[in-house]
């Protein structure tokens, strides 16, 4: 029995430490959730489950549920809890909101509608928060900003208020008063706003009458007022005031009269008396040697200090004894005492002033300098002194020397005497060179401008388009009477010329008689010859050699089956004329006609012409000065013969000069005379006298039996054929 018993207890053990051993114990913590009561025992066993429920304010996609399994907790499905969303907020008319508190709109986020200027919040709350069931509270409405129309009494005028007694006075609204009556003022503010919590800015204004407050009794101090009125009280406008000072020593300081205007305010503050004294200022490294009286103050008119510095390498700046005027003020300044340096001396000529001095050199500083050009040193170095930098000045002006290497003509006669800085001189330069300025002027880099004579040159350009040849060629800088030949190519002529070739001459002034440069044969649409619809048939790129047909207009005869671009336009000239009538009159190499041209001639009828100016008219035999028209045709001969030149170097290889001062080259018409004389220091071998004479476009030089040095003229008649003298 007793076996029986013991095993009955030792099964009973086993089975309550098999169903111990083989439980889950600790219930797992889920974050912001918690058990379900269904799912909650006293022990757990394998296969037991527990169901898990958000916390309030939270919510979670799927069921959380945990499963005990081999006394382990496992979780089955489900997903963390999380905090409830709301929906987005709604939006108010004239307003907004904000985040106060929490975000992304979920479970106990607060947000504050604010309403826009000139609106305000009429509801009773003005937040919400998100909560299990929505947001709470009612969605806030913001309402316009009005104030108070205002009922103004008869004495007052007000402006700005609406038409209309239903409108409203909105926020930033300005109403403006003003008295109705004269002799009344505002009392108050003249203006007042609507502001955005519906008040107004100020309490409404009222007219009173327009009056001043006193402010006086008869004698204040030594002040005494004249012009009191009766009775007391406000005083009326226009009423004067005259104040004064009584006692002696003493000053009225403000206005002598006040008066009460019309706006209930004085003119001025009421003045005051007050002790005339001198103010006491303050010391810098100066101290009062003397005072009489005394040194201390107050300083009463005629009381006079006597001032030094406090350091004797200290410089009294200012009078050294000033004294106390009858009106309160001082005769001069206080003095001051600063430390003996010397300034930058920037107005002394020096070069770079910054560099060798600065602001703080002391006396007896040393301090080596240079000078501006056209200023030199007076001294190695600079040393500062209680009088300043010395030597002094530091800098001497320098003159400008007589400019003997600068083509000058005669130096000496026109750079005579003291030269100094800004001096201006005329003068003359050396034949073949050029003034670059009517005068000279010294400077302080010497006699400008630079250089003073320039060689007379004139600059022909190394490519020129349409040239077929320059002669002479590679030379590209041409002297005073030098002259190039250019050839253009056969499509070319010379500019705003006919001619194929043009002899082009630097002239004194140092430019081309005539521009060397060629340009390309074009001839333009003939507009103005009674051609038939001319820009039908002379159309497109029209070069020399270019042919067109062409047709006249009505009454016009055509001259020819083609027109052709040559170098006089268009050819025939002209291209459509009335039977037995001619066009204009054709150009004529270095002519032209005396009177303006006509575009239609009569048969019969003449065109005289003249020369260019140096150009002579050629009137021997086949040659004449008019053009005839004779059945639609010009005819005759006009021709001009060139004039001449005489160049420096011919004249230098013959040891002459043009017997005219100062002409370095001259141009001579046909048949015209040319003198000369020696050059300085020459002699002829012979006792001759030297004539140029002129042919054609060359000069021949002869001798004339005479004197030597002088000058004499011969004339001879040269012709075209003459070259060979």
């Amino acid at each position: 029995m007793e076996s029986s018993l013991a095993f009955l207890c030792l099964w009973i053990c086993f089975i309550v430490f098999a169903s111990t051993s083989n439980g889950c114990s600790e219930i797992p913590v889920v974050e912001n959730a918690e058990v379900s009561e269904s799912s909650k025992k006293p022990q757990y066993s394998d296969d037991d489950t527990l169901d898990y429920s958000c916390v309030s304010g939270h919510v979670s996609p799927r069921k959380i549920i945990y499963k005990c399994s081999n006394n382990e907790w496992i979780k089955l499905r489900g997903d963390k809890c999380t905090l409830k969303p709301c929906e987005s907020p709604e939006d108010i008319p004239n307003g907004r909101y904000i985040v106060e508190s929490g975000r992304n709109f979920v479970f106990g986020t607060t947000i504050k509608y604010i309403c826009n200027d000139g609106y305000q919040i009429m509801s009773r709350y003005d937040t919400r928060t998100c909560r299990e069931g929505g947001w709470d509270n009612q969605l806030p409405a913001c309402e316009e900003v009005s104030c108070e129309r205002i009922a103004p009494d008869g004495n007052i005028r007000v402006e700005g208020l609406p038409d209309h007694s239903e409108d409203l006075i909105r926020s930033g609204h300005r109403l403006t008063f003003s008295c109705v009556d004269k002799g009344l003022i505002v009392r108050g503010q003249k203006e007042i706003i609507c502001q955005s919590n519906g008040e107004w800015s100020s309490p409404i204004p009222t007219c009173v009458e327009a009056t001043c407050l006193p402010q006086w009794s008869t004698t204040v101090g030594h002040l005494k007022i004249e012009g009191l009125p009766d009775i007391e009280g406000p005083v009326k406008p226009g009423h004067r005031l005259t104040f004064s000072c009584t006692g002696e020593g003493m000053k009225l300081n403000g206005q002598r009269d006040i008066t009460c205007q019309s706006n209930g305010e004085w003119s001025s503050p009421f003045p005051k008396c007050q002790e005339i004294a001198c103010e006491e200022e303050p010391l810098t490294n100066v101290e009062i040697l003397f005072g009489h009286p005394v040194i201390d103050s107050p300083y009463k008119p005629g009381h006079i200090l006597l001032f030094r510095c406090i350091d004797v390498n200290l410089k009294l700046n200012g009078r050294r004894a000033i004294e106390c005027q009858s009106n309160g003020e001082w005769d001069y300044p206080y003095p001051t005492c600063r430390e003996i340096t010397c300034e930058v001396p920037r107005d002394q000529h020096v070069s770079r002033p910054n560099y060798y001095f600065s602001e703080d050199m002391k006396l007896g500083t040393k301090t080596p300098y240079r000078c501006e050009p056209g200023y030199r040193e007076t001294a190695a170095e600079a040393t500062c002194t209680r009088d300043g930098w010395t030597p002094n000045p530091l800098c001497a002006e320098i003159t400008c020397d007589v400019p003997r290497d600068q083509h000058v003509s005669t130096p000496n006669y026109y750079f005579s005497g003291d030269m100094k800085l800004g001096t201006k001189t005329s003068y003359r330069c050396e034949s073949g060179y050029r003034k670059t300025a009517e005068k000279a002027t010294c400077t302080r880099d010497g006699w400008t401008p630079k250089p003073l004579c320039a060689e007379i040159t004139c600059e022909l350009q190394s490519t020129i388009s349409g040239v077929k040849k320059i002669n002479p060629e590679g030379k590209t800088i041409f002297r005073a009477g030098e002259s190039v030949e250019i050839t253009c190519s056969e499509k070319g002529r010379s500019y705003d010329t006919k001619e194929t070739s043009k002899t082009c001459t630097c002239q004194e002034n140092g430019k081309w008689d005539h521009k060397p440069v060629c340009e390309e044969i074009r001839c333009e649409v003939p507009r103005d010859q009674h051609v038939y619809r001319p820009s039908d048939y002379f159309r497109g790129d029209m070069k020399l050699g270019v042919r067109r047909t062409y047709y006249c207009e009505h009454g016009y005869q055509q001259k020819a089956a083609e027109a052709t671009c040559t170098q006089d336009g268009w050819t025939p000239n002209p291209l459509c004329a009335v039977p037995g009538k001619c066009g204009p009159p054709p150009p004529v190499n270095d002519a032209d006609t005396v009177e303006i041209s006509k575009k239609e001639y009569n048969t019969g009828e003449r065109v005289e012409y003249m020369c260019f100016n140096k150009y002579t008219l050629d009137l021997r035999h086949t040659f004449s000065r008019y053009l005839t028209c004779q059945q639609g045709e010009w005819r005759g001969n006009i021709k001009c013969l060139k004039p001449c030149t005489v160049t420096v170097e011919e004249m230098n290889e013959r040891g002459i000069q043009l017997a005219y001062r100062d002409k370095q080259k001259m141009f001579a018409p046909h048949d015209d005379y040319l003198s000369f004389v020696c050059q300085r220091g020459k002699y002829s071998t012979a006792s001759i006298a030297i004539t140029g004479l002129a042919k054609g476009s060359q000069t021949a030089f002869i001798a004339v039996t005479g004197h030597a040095e002088a000058s004499q003229t011969a004339s001879l008649a040269g012709t075209e054929q003459d070259k060979s003298l």
